[in-house]
């Protein structure tokens, strides 16, 4: 125990060694970080939520008004563009679809009258649906997943042509066979299942519960929805079968199972896909001023978009990631704010396409406008409740955790833990993204307490955020920036 706490004190006096925060600086850093106020975030998060941002659908003309009001602010801060030609913005190619007010689904069960189904409750439209009218059978094709060389194939005896098929998300594979679950996380790539599936002639896909998500690629002659879990239960009831044992059994068994329903779905889409769509990301830069250590990059990111509709038939996306980009951009305002120059460079990104497969961050990661190996990416998504602190991958780099860990023990009172963070897997989070690429990258969030809102539903709304949340995230990311941005020595790690 002597030996632990003696190394503790060693590491904590090299730490204050290497520190060079004057104590003046400090006073004048805490009086900016005093500055940051819940209530102003949350101004941030009610305009990016309005009916004119239609949902923030990267390439869409609301996704262009949310990077006009962020851009804006940018440059009435003085951050400095770093984007193309001069500008805040780095676009990149993005198709998308926008979905109408008028899209409505209506499900027949055989023996039972034909009702419409109720938005959001029991159903909602698939962003990237077809447009116009459909009435067709529903079968139900598990995960959709076709792997004989494992023993698994759900679209070996199924037929899917001409039907309105029923797909879960992911993967059943719950083993710890690591080539098995590459083989499995691979397979379930919603990409790959849409083109199995329009290859084999379906006319239609059903996602099971109301979340919403983009990444169901666009497929010509192709219809979507979601169906809450309670609607396809009753779709199963009818040919007595249950529905939550069933989709248990094929992950605890492993065992493939499809079937057809005899039961009937139309859906009505009053939709439009936009195959030449642009999407962006903005960029605002503030350059450290030490000759050596301006090259290192702190970058503060989050993804600014969400899952669509329409300026007529919004989501409004608060706590995803609304949160998190109005977390972003009033830490940089309060950087610029700043009386004392910082040694290092930072650098405020805000991402698109995150929603529709991490096409922002993918697009950055190859294209960066600093020197990617002499980077810090701190990504922050959902950060709009939570009683105590994450810092995800403060496992992996401890150097970095210990100045969030310093931070929260002088200023907060919340609890902070820090998570490790592998490359395995489908990348999830735009931090995981960079992660993926061999790049120091930590995802800053909240987590316990009761939170009300939704995910990826039109309920999440702003009146579910906490200011005090919003506010002691965006002051413990700006303390602990700057003190990362002043210390003398190195901070970014061998990734390995």
């Amino acid at each position: 125990m002597k030996t632990i706490i003696v190394l503790s004190f060693l590491l904590l006096v090299d730490f204050y060694a290497h520190a060079q925060l004057t104590e003046e600086q400090s006073k004048k850093a805490e009086m900016v970080m005093k500055t940051i106020d819940g209530s102003d975030i949350l101004d941030i998060v009610k305009v990016l939520c309005q009916k004119e941002m239609g949902g923030r659908m990267t390439g869409s003309p609301g996704f262009a008004k949310a990077v006009d009001f962020t851009s804006k602010d940018f440059q009435s801060w003085g951050l400095l563009p770093l984007g193309d030609n001069g500008t805040f913005l780095q676009n990149f190619p993005h198709p998308y679809s926008q979905v109408y007010h008028g899209t409505k689904a209506s499900l027949l069960i055989p023996g039972k009258p034909e009702r419409e189904l109720n938005y959001p409750d029991e159903y909602a439209p698939g962003v990237n649906s077809e447009n116009g009218k459909i009435k067709a059978e529903i079968v139900y094709a598990g995960y959709a997943i076709s792997l004989p060389e494992y023993g698994y194939d759900e679209l070996k005896d199924l037929d899917v042509a001409g039907k309105i098929v029923i797909v879960e998300d992911g993967h059943p594979y719950i083993g710890m066979d690591k080539k098995m679950k590459d083989a499995f996380e691979k397979a379930s790539q919603r990409n790959l299942k849409i083109d199995n599936l329009v290859a084999r002639g379906a006319v239609g896909v059903i996602v099971p519960g109301i979340i919403i998500n983009p990444n169901i690629k666009y497929a010509k002659g192709l219809f979507s929805c979601h169906l809450s879990e309670t609607v396809i239960s009753e779709i199963f009831e009818k040919s007595g079968r249950d529905y939550s044992a069933i989709k248990k059994d094929i992950s605890r068994l492993l065992k493939a199972f499809t079937c057809t329903t005899g039961c009937f779905l139309t859906i009505k889409s009053k939709s439009a896909h936009f195959e030449d769509g642009i999407g962006q990301n903005v960029l605002g830069f503030i350059p450290g001023m030490d000759p050596v250590l301006s090259k290192e990059t702190i970058v503060l990111c989050a993804h600014l978009d969400h899952v669509g509709y329409s300026e007529d038939f919004p989501i409004a996306g608060a706590n995803d990631n609304a949160s998190g980009s109005s977390v972003v951009m009033r830490v940089g305002k309060a950087l610029e704010e700043t009386p004392f120059k910082l040694k290092r460079s930072v650098l405020i990104l805000l991402m698109g396409g995150e929603e529709t497969g991490l096409i922002g961050s993918g697009f950055y990661s190859e294209h960066p406008v600093t020197d990617i190996s002499k980077t810090l990416f701190f990504n922050f998504d959902m950060v709009g409740a939570g009683d105590n602190f994450i810092i995800s991958g403060g496992d992996n780099f401890p150097g970095i955790y210990r100045f969030f860990k310093e931070a929260d023990a002088k200023y907060f009172t919340r609890e902070i833990k820090s998570g490790h963070r592998n490359a395995d897997g489908r990348p999830r989070t735009d931090g995981a993204m960079f992660y993926r690429n061999h790049r120091i990258a930590i995802d800053c969030g909240l987590w316990g307490g009761k939170y009300e809102g939704y995910y990826h539903h039109p309920k999440d709304l702003p009146e579910f955020l906490r200011p005090n949340d919003l506010r002691d995230m965006a002051q413990l990311i700006y303390i602990s920036v700057v003190n990362m941005a002043m210390y003398n020595d190195n901070i970014i790690p061998d990734w390995n």
